[in-house]
């Protein structure tokens, strides 16, 4: 389980896919429909970059979260979903 928080830097491209959330599908060893917030149980209708709130990791990341947590500007935990870094 992580806590990451919603990246709110510089908006960066998911190219060459179509969306964050099509980069994820991708790029993932997962299939998530869900929220991957750890008790949220509304569907994964869009894919957000965030950062992992560890110290020493700087690295952005993808995750499928549900519209209300994709704009929070809370720390989020979250279950078993693994975020697939943005290189």
């Amino acid at each position: 389980m992580a806590i990451i928080q919603v990246f709110k830097g510089l908006p960066l491209s998911p190219y060459p896919y179509e969306s964050w959330m099509e980069h994820w599908h991708m790029k993932s060893d997962q299939w998530v429909i869900w929220c991957a917030e750890a008790h949220c149980k509304r569907v994964a209708l869009v894919a957000s970059l965030v950062k992992i709130l560890e110290e020493g990791n700087d690295h952005v990341y993808v995750v499928p979260l549900c519209k209300g947590h994709a704009v929070s500007d809370h720390a989020i935990s979250i279950g078993g979903v693994k975020p697939v870094r943005v290189k």
